[in-house]
């Protein structure tokens, strides 16, 4: 699997930074803001020990850490468009009887990637403050 599957978009790297998100990850996007190169260098996602930049290429395991509980992902075929991942947020205790999970279609974020449903996940829920940045940066210490 490429590596560049497993970790979010250059772009959603370059929100979660904004957002204020800490950038401490396993992989790095190259540190470039000339869009033309960002889109031939996108593919080299790098790891820490071989560079260091300020833009965290985060993984999935890193994104859920972030995202905590009730924030699941799956994939599934889309009819016509092939494979896609979906991430949501569970909608707690509306049904107890352990069989049941009901979501917030709302929050449904679709993609290609794993990783990249659960980014665009993170940054809808920061947006509307049901996950505050403090929170997420504790996690990742």
């Amino acid at each position: 699997m490429k590596i560049s599957d497993q970790c979010c978009s250059l772009k959603q790297s370059k929100e979660l930074r904004k957002l204020g998100v800490i950038q401490d990850s396993l992989f790095y996007h190259p540190n470039t803001e000339n869009k033309r190169a960002a889109k031939t260098t996108y593919k080299s996602i790098y790891a820490i020990s071989l560079f260091r930049s300020n833009l965290s290429a985060f993984t999935v395991a890193e994104l859920s850490v972030m995202l905590g509980d009730y924030y699941p992902s799956w994939c599934f075929n889309f009819p016509g468009k092939g494979k896609r991942w979906i991430a949501t947020v569970i909608t707690k205790d509306k049904y107890k009887d352990g069989r049941t999970i009901t979501t917030e279609r709302s929050f449904d974020r679709y993609a290609k990637t794993q990783a990249q449903a659960l980014a665009a996940l993170l940054i809808a829920v920061i947006n509307v403050g049901h996950i505050q940045v403090s929170t997420i940066n504790k996690r990742l210490k």
